[in-house]
């Protein structure tokens, strides 16, 4: 049985938040979406559910797409 947990949120033991930046960029790249993906584009969404994220980035962006192939396709890269 375990005797500990570590919960790792980004920045603690590793700074995931350029990972996910890139996914990101190269998610919305997938759906022909050129536009730069600013870093203060990503902070405004991270950290939220990714339903949240997804229709925001449709609001900025444009486009559409279904939010679980958008979340699938993220984070596969």
């Amino acid at each position: 049985m375990a005797k500990a947990v570590i919960f790792d949120k980004d920045g603690v033991l590793m700074f995931t938040e350029t990972i996910w930046h890139r996914a990101f960029q190269d998610t919305l790249r997938s759906y022909g979406i050129n536009e730069e993906y600013t870093w203060e584009t990503h902070q405004k969404i991270s950290g939220k559910p990714s339903f949240e994220v997804v229709e925001n980035l449709r609001n900025v962006y444009g486009f559409e797409a279904p939010i679980h192939e958008f979340v699938e396709k993220y984070r596969s890269r």
